[in-house]
């Protein structure tokens, strides 16, 4: 379970950085959690979200 704490100590740099106007801390995150994000869009809306960019906006 350490893997968990250090996923969490590395998503909170990089929200931090990301905050701070980092775009590439911004990129990481959305790759890192674009897959679960769609996941509950999907589940939200019975079917795929469209335009793809809708998960985005909750970053």
């Amino acid at each position: 379970m350490d893997y968990l704490r250090e996923d969490d100590a590395l998503d909170r740099d990089l929200v931090r950085k990301a905050q701070g106007g980092d775009q590439k801390a911004l990129e990481e995150l959305i790759r890192r959690h674009q897959p679960w994000v769609l996941h509950i869009a999907h589940r939200m809306l019975w079917g795929p979200p469209t335009p793809k960019m809708q998960p985005r906006r909750s970053f």
